[in-house]
């Protein structure tokens, strides 16, 4: 995972050039650069970047590589006036005119390094600009591709939170529910409650899972409808789910989601999503779209019955007026987080399962 340019990869890279408080940041033209030598990365960069009317700076860097490692003197000055007549006389380039003064005074001889100091210019501009947008739309292009989230991204979840060092504070202890916030991950609010709950993992599991409005709004009181949208493999799908209003100044919420499952030899099953645009369920004035940078179930089967997280986070929705976004995630801190994992616990304990727990298709796969 580590040596690939898939999701993982991309979402660590996102991480670095979007938080400019990190203390993991590194220089974003690093990341440009591993990009560039990664072919496959390069054709998704060469395709964003024409959705964006902007590839003439990757087509810049091209030939201007082209020309740092041209041997021939004559061969290397006809590549440099055309460079200079395409990118430098035409304006298509938004670079300095100091810096296209230094190319010009220089260019006499032709030197290999003529053109260094655009390409580094061209590069921050795809850095800053452009890198950002394309990260987050290539993870998720490359999630699906693969059919499934990377074991890697499975780990940081289900580890999520046991560490002493991890900066969760505990809101709301009672019945046996202990609900935690941790404000310091990538500038989101997570939520997770942790219970107790007597009864088989796969129940369990299916009951989360299941999307059909009769069975789910018994224990989810807030759920007013929902579906699979698309299947990429038996671990990944996308969904669509609508919730009712928790408050009268608001709309009812819905959100498009790509979720993940695995079954990890030890037992524990893990759901995992992260909100996603779909083109079958894009946002509609009649709902508030909320986006859940990451959200889902670990359920793990000890001697008696299962030890249940649920993890939930919200940022601000992009169709949803602030303060009504604002309550919401309120709403999650007191409320939600900790109701739904009462009712879940009351409901798989004494409630009866009136469904197929075969809906679902898990495969095992082992921890890297």
């Amino acid at each position: 995972e580590n040596n690939s340019l898939g999701y993982a990869y991309y979402r660590d890279l996102y991480q670095v050039v979007s938080d400019p408080n990190s203390n993991k940041r590194v220089p974003a033209s690093i990341c440009v650069n591993n990009i560039l030598r990664d072919q496959k990365a390069l054709e998704e960069l060469r395709d964003f970047l024409q959705s964006e009317y902007s590839e003439e700076n990757l087509e810049f860097w091209e030939i201007a590589k082209r020309y740092r490692a041209e041997q021939s003197l004559e061969i290397r000055a006809k590549l440099g006036k055309e460079i200079i007549e395409l990118y430098m006389d035409r304006e298509i380039l938004n670079i300095p005119h100091s810096l296209k003064l230094v190319i010009a005074n220089s260019k006499e001889n032709w030197p290999v390094n003529l053109f260094d100091s655009a390409v580094d210019h061209v590069i921050q501009l795809i850095s800053h600009d452009s890198l950002p947008r394309f990260l987050r739309i290539a993870s998720y292009t490359t999630v699906i591709n693969r059919g499934e989230f990377p074991t890697s991204l499975y780990n940081l979840f289900r580890s999520s939170g046991e560490d002493i060092d991890d900066p969760w504070i505990c809101v709301k202890e009672k019945d046996d529910i202990s609900t935690y916030v941790n404000k310091n991950v990538d500038s989101m609010i997570i939520y997770k409650s942790i219970s107790h709950i007597d009864a088989p993992c796969e129940d369990i599991f299916s009951i989360v899972m299941n999307l059909n409005k009769e069975e789910r709004c018994v224990w989810d009181k807030m759920y007013i409808g929902g579906e699979r949208v698309q299947v990429y493999s038996p671990n990944l799908e996308s969904v669509h789910m609508k919730f009712k209003s928790p408050l009268r100044v608001m709309k009812n919420a819905d959100v498009s989601l790509v979720r993940g499952i695995r079954a990890d030899k030890d037992g524990t099953i893990i759901c995992m999503c992260r909100s996603m645009y779909h083109e079958e369920c894009p946002p509609t004035k009649k709902f508030g779209r909320v986006n859940s940078e990451l959200s889902g179930w670990i359920i793990t089967p000890v001697d008696y019955g299962c030890n249940v997280i649920y993890v939930n986070s919200l940022e601000d929705s992009t169709t949803m007026p602030k303060f009504a976004s604002k309550k919401l995630i309120n709403y999650i801190k007191d409320k939600r987080s900790f109701q739904i994992m009462k009712l879940l616990r009351r409901y798989c304990e004494h409630g009866i399962l009136t469904y197929s727990t075969n809906d679902t298709t898990l495969s095992e796969s082992s921890t890297e």
